[in-house]
């Protein structure tokens, strides 16, 4: 069986650095059309994929014959109107992160593929990253019991902060739905629902704005509890002076602490190549901490493996195998959203909007 054409809509960093990457290290995908808008963008297309078309039209993309996937690689607040039209006109669809900017959107995409018979799926490649594997199997394992509370925060110490001047980033545009909790903050929103549920029974959030010409969030901090105890916060930062643990659980039988970001990407950029699943793509030792009433001789960092979203892709449309990120999954995920921005007293307008 010939390979499975990928069309790729935007061709930023996502687009350039992840999905093209990934596509390309996927045995069974191949690029086979790019779409962007902007000229130096179309260019770079050329070189990097000589064997694609590149096209400067969304219908183009969608309905190039050699297309059988479209990836949409493009603003959050295009998702929407973009997978219900790609799935409109037959075709399976890829969406990057963060699914939808509200959950009535979210349920017209999942509308439109029901009406198409359609796969879609949302790019969570950071269910793979090594920091996330190697908590699940601390939990899995038993070495920490009954997880009480679980930290996960990103900071990054980017102060003091400049002022955003000039053409600003899309994320940074509040029409655009950008800011924190919804860009980095959605992988790790993912990561905590996945632990601990999208029925919290308490939901708080805070989020602040300190960057001049930004209109969106700089620092966000939500927390759920769960009616069994349990207390997820999650933390995403750009205004922060030093570094905080990325992960730090304490439960009935043991804690975990654990510093820094998945390698994968830093290896990307630096090597041009995809490194999954190697030794080199796990966290350093050093940055793990677990003490338990179990022995944890041995216990280290587990290798992230991105490669695992773009395989389960190509094995669910082929039949082979469950669709891993669902787009039921990543609903349940906006139902705790809207509870976030309304526990923060923001008047969230998309929430109001009329889905697609």
């Amino acid at each position: 069986m010939s390979d499975l054409g990928v069309g790729i809509v935007g061709y930023g960093l996502a687009g350039r650095l992840f999905h093209r990457m990934l596509v390309d290290a996927t045995p069974g995908l191949r690029v086979a059309a790019v779409m962007s808008r902007a000229a130096e963008k179309l260019e770079q297309a050329r070189q990097d994929n000589p064997q694609a078309a590149v096209v400067d039209s969304f219908e183009a993309l969608v309905q190039h014959p050699a297309v059988d996937l479209v990836v949409l690689a493009t603003p959050h607040h295009l998702h929407c109107e973009q997978t219900v039209a790609a799935l409109g006109m037959g075709k399976p669809v890829v969406v990057d992160k963060i699914m939808a900017r509200s959950v009535a959107e979210a349920d017209a995409m999942i509308a439109a593929a029901d009406r198409a018979g359609q796969l879609l799926s949302v790019f969570h490649n950071r269910r793979w990253d090594s920091d996330f594997l190697t908590v699940r199997k601390a939990l899995d394992d038993g070495l920490l019991g009954e997880p009480w509370s679980i930290n996960i925060a990103l900071t990054m110490t980017r102060m003091p902060l400049q002022p955003l001047t000039g053409e600003r980033r899309w994320r940074s545009l509040a029409s655009a739905f950008g800011g924190q909790l919804v860009d980095w903050g959605a992988h790790l929103m993912d990561q905590a629902v996945l632990l601990g549920g999208s029925d919290p029974d308490r939901v708080f959030a805070d989020l602040q704005f300190r960057q001049e010409g930004n209109e969106t969030d700089t620092e966000a901090f939500v927390a759920l509890h769960y009616r069994r105890g349990l207390r997820i916060t999650v933390t995403v930062s750009l205004q922060s002076w030093t570094d905080q643990p990325h992960w730090q659980i304490n439960g009935s039988q043991g804690g975990l602490r654990l510093y820094g970001i998945d390698p994968q990407e830093a290896l990307m950029r630096a090597n041009s190549a995809v490194i999954g699943g190697q030794p080199a793509a796990a966290l350093p030792a050093e940055n793990l901490t677990v003490k338990s009433v179990h022995p944890t001789d041995g216990f280290a960092p587990v290798p992230g493996d991105w490669r695992a979203y773009y395989a389960n892709v190509r094995d669910a449309l082929l039949g082979r195998a469950a669709l891993a990120v669902t787009p039921q999954q990543c609903r349940d995920v906006l139902r705790v959203y809207e509870r976030a921005f309304r526990a923060a007293g923001i008047d969230n307008e998309t929430t109001r909007r009329d889905p697609v």
